[in-house]
């Protein structure tokens, strides 16, 4: 019972400081009511064709994120997941740089977890061509009637293909992505990317 009540009081603030530190506009993208949905995965991830940089194309706002424009992500691939590098500008304007790790939760699919805080986040590929496109997804499920959800778009490079966003959108509205919430990340000729 105290064990369940602490993980409550800290998702509670959890979703409290995001709350604090994020426009009004933009906190509600990532919490729904409702339960994370049960994603099949296809077998047969390529971990290494995987790995490398993607430029973020657009997605959920998600205020754990530090970088809201020109964000690029390099994947390192560490044989039990990938050591994520982020790059790019922040709400403030500034540059900024941030570094996750993900761990690998079943070998051969791309399910991942990832630890946010105080708990630890599942992260999916739902679909990748591994040199186009990318579509990743993660929810967490919360005090039995909410989920927290974040999707992204990627793209091998600055810009995407409208047939390989929509290929995105559909597989992040199978899994629950409300279309309407997802936003574009700038990546024009003020990101400077080398």
């Amino acid at each position: 019972m105290f064990s369940s009540t602490l993980i409550v009081l800290q998702v509670l603030l959890l979703v409290m400081s995001m709350l604090d530190n994020t426009e009004a506009a933009e906190s509600p993208h990532f919490l729904l009511k409702g339960q994370c949905p049960e994603v099949t995965l296809a077998e047969g991830f390529d971990a290494q064709k995987f790995g490398g940089l993607w430029y973020r194309i657009g997605g959920l706002p998600n205020v754990e994120e530090r970088s809201v424009n020109c964000t690029v992500y390099n994947y390192v691939d560490t044989g039990s997941g990938y050591q994520v590098n982020s790059t790019g500008i922040g709400r403030d304007g500034a540059a900024v740089n941030q570094s996750i790790n993900l761990t690998v939760t079943t070998p051969g699919t791309a399910k991942f977890s990832t630890r946010v805080r105080t708990f630890d986040a599942e992260m999916m590929v739902l679909n990748t061509d591994y040199t186009t496109y990318c579509c990743l997804f993660t929810c967490y499920n919360f005090q039995g009637t909410h989920k927290a959800i974040f999707a992204w778009i990627l793209s091998r490079t600055s810009s995407l293909d409208k047939q390989k966003i929509a290929s995105c959108q559909k597989e992040l509205e199978r899994v629950g992505v409300p279309l309407d919430r997802l936003r574009g990340t700038y990546q024009g000729q003020q990101c400077n990317h080398q």
